[in-house]
Parts: C-alpha cells; structure tokens; sequence
C-alpha cells in the first residue's frame, strides 16, 4: 500500500510539473453600470497578470464594473 502510494504522488508531481505556466497579461474590459443616480462611468485599468496553464492569454479579458469584483471570461 505505502509503496502505491508513493508511486501516486510522484506520478501527479511529475505530470504537474510538466505543464508549463506562464505570467501573462490579460486586457482589462471595464463594464459602464445604471446606478440609483444614474450612470456610472465604466473602470480603467492595467491589464491583469495572471499565472495561466494550458489557456491561451489570447482567449480571454478580465470584465470589471464600478462596484462589483471581475470575471475571466472568453
């Protein structure tokens, strides 16, 4: 048993470690919102470093709005 083990967590060790993850920037997309007093101007910012594996950086953006937390999506 202790032996299957072993071989186990060097096994999802040595696959982890295969995989190559990269600091990569995505763009910041800055969503404008209606409040109780009106409009609310969309967010700017700096692009988003974010440590990606296996998702191309090209794929996806970070969606922020004026008062909520942001969302990676496509």
């Amino acid at each position: 048993m202790r032996m299957t083990l072993v071989d186990l967590t060097l096994a999802t060790v040595l696959a982890w470690a295969g995989h190559q993850v990269g600091q990569e920037a995505v763009p910041l997309v800055g969503c404008p919102a209606v409040g109780q007093v009106g409009p609310i101007e969309a967010p700017q910012g700096k692009p988003k470093v974010v440590a990606l594996v296996g998702i191309p950086a090209e794929g996806i953006a970070y969606y922020q709005g004026p008062v909520a937390s942001g969302v990676f999506a496509p």
